[in-house]
């Protein structure tokens, strides 16, 4: 039976038409799961008993009604699977219960420019055997909770920052992706690589 994903994706500069399309093309592309979009927040209220196994979120908005906060709560707690990326973790600053739910928050950035990505937890089976990768893309600092598992990271000014974390939240699967403001960074292989195996993960297909 395949799996229901609900995409939550809509933005003019975060993100861009062409990053949400080849995100979509990648989703797309995975056996097994049948993408739903939607560039309504508020269409979370659908995840109440409307077949869903999982949300994907890539957007940047200023605000999430409490119904759809807590449709998106209850959805993950309940053992729902949740697929953060980019600047999904820069919205909703203001309600400090969505990033309970996603496991931190975006604190600052700098220009796009390129950066090494390196594992960061070789025992996990989630995302297979990744070595380190260069990307273009735009580096995302966060402040994150400490029950976060950091699988991907990077250096800043001595520094190591995560750029994919996973979490539970409640019965449910958690996983945020930093990367996503170059659309072109969703061409490289690792960069897939990753974000099939997070879907997987945040759907129940892998450990």
């Amino acid at each position: 039976m395949e799996k229901r994903v609900l995409i939550v994706s809509a933005g003019v500069f975060h993100p861009t038409i062409f990053a949400r399309r080849q995100l979509l093309k990648i989703l797309k592309g995975i056996d097994g799961i049948r993408p739903v979009v939607t560039s309504s927040i508020e269409d979370l209220g659908a995840l109440k008993g409307g077949g869903y196994d999982a949300v994907c979120r890539y957007f940047h908005k200023k605000y999430i009604s409490p119904d759809a906060l807590k449709s998106l709560s209850d959805f993950v707690a309940s053992g729902g699977g949740l697929f953060a990326v980019h600047s999904a973790s820069a919205s909703f600053k203001a309600t400090p219960e969505y990033f309970d739910i996603l496991g931190g928050r975006f604190v600052s950035h700098g220009k796009v420019g390129n950066f090494t990505v390196i594992p960061a937890d070789s025992d996990s089976n989630i995302f297979g055997k990744i070595d380190p990768f260069t990307v273009n893309d735009e580096l995302y600092i966060h402040e994150y909770k400490d029950d976060v598992t950091v699988h991907f990271e990077t250096e800043v000014d001595g520094k190591k920052e995560p750029v994919v974390w996973t979490r539970r939240h409640g019965k449910g699967k958690v996983c945020y992706f930093s990367l996503g403001h170059v659309a072109k960074v969703f061409n490289v292989d690792e960069v897939q690589k990753i974000i099939i195996g997070g879907i997987k993960w945040v759907l129940g297909f892998n450990k």
